[in-house]
């Protein structure tokens, strides 16, 4: 008699969960990532027993990720960005033995929370638990609203990482308004272009913590009045602009 062995992949979080059973094949997760800022890279550990004394020969699985997400599979796993998925062919799994199969995947800023890790194997398939996307958030810390041409002002932007653990490689800019001169900035800021662009790199960020960005500028003369300045943390979804900015002409 034929022998029908399905696998289910499970994205699960970093505990102990139930093996999902189908037929002589068990199949569970022993690690995997839940939570992940944009470009923070997960990984995935699934481990596929099986518990006959026959071995299971021929068998395929199959992962379908999110939109928005690069992957790179371990242990010989093979990636169709159109198709989005990854594919382990040819599997055997030992009698009484198991097999362990392993991916990193790292969502871009277009990812969505919430979407869900997808395995297949002949047809069977099931979702993972939802994948969230923290996200840094940005304030106004301090901003200059009004200002004399040749005047100097001072705009400060609070980057908080809600996550109790440290966020890396992170990447923020911020946005001068036409017009402005760009006179210093807090530690490692680089300016380039016209209008101005203020760009931190890999910066880090404690848990639970915030740092702040800086921008001192002058608006020249003929800068036009009821700009804003911005910043972004990372992803341009969480840009934050300033009040808008009143420049006014000295009396001669």
């Amino acid at each position: 008699m034929a022998r029908r062995s399905r696998m289910v992949l499970v994205c699960a979080a970093l505990i102990a969960i139930p093996a999902a059973v189908f037929g002589a094949v068990t199949l569970s997760f022993t690690s995997a990532s839940t939570s992940l800022f944009a470009d923070e890279v997960g990984s995935w550990e699934v481990q596929i027993t099986n518990p006959d004394n026959t071995a299971v020969t021929g068998a395929s699985l199959v992962v379908t990720y999110p939109s928005g997400y690069t992957v790179t599979p371990q242990d010989g796993g093979s990636v169709d960005t159109g198709a989005r998925t990854i594919t382990w062919s040819n599997l055997t799994i030992g009698a009484n033995g198991s097999l362990t199969k392993t991916f990193s995947a790292k969502p871009g800023c277009s990812a969505s929370s919430g979407a869900r890790m997808q395995a297949m194997v002949s047809g069977v398939s099931i979702d993972s638990d939802p994948i969230t996307i923290l996200s840094l958030s940005v304030t106004v810390d301090s901003e200059t609203s009004s200002l004399s041409t040749g005047e100097q002002g001072t705009w400060t932007f609070k980057v908080k990482n809600p996550r109790s653990t440290k966020v890396e490689g992170r990447t923020i800019v911020a946005s001068v308004p036409a017009g402005f001169r760009v006179t210093s900035t807090s530690s490692g800021g680089t300016v380039t272009g016209s209008p101005a662009t203020v760009t931190w790199s890999s910066e880090s960020i404690l848990g639970n913590n915030s740092k702040t960005y800086t921008i001192n500028a002058i608006p020249n003369v003929g800068a036009n009045t009821a700009q804003t300045m911005s910043l972004y943390a990372h992803c341009p979804s969480t840009t934050l602009t300033s009040s808008p900015i009143t420049v006014k002409t000295p009396s001669p």
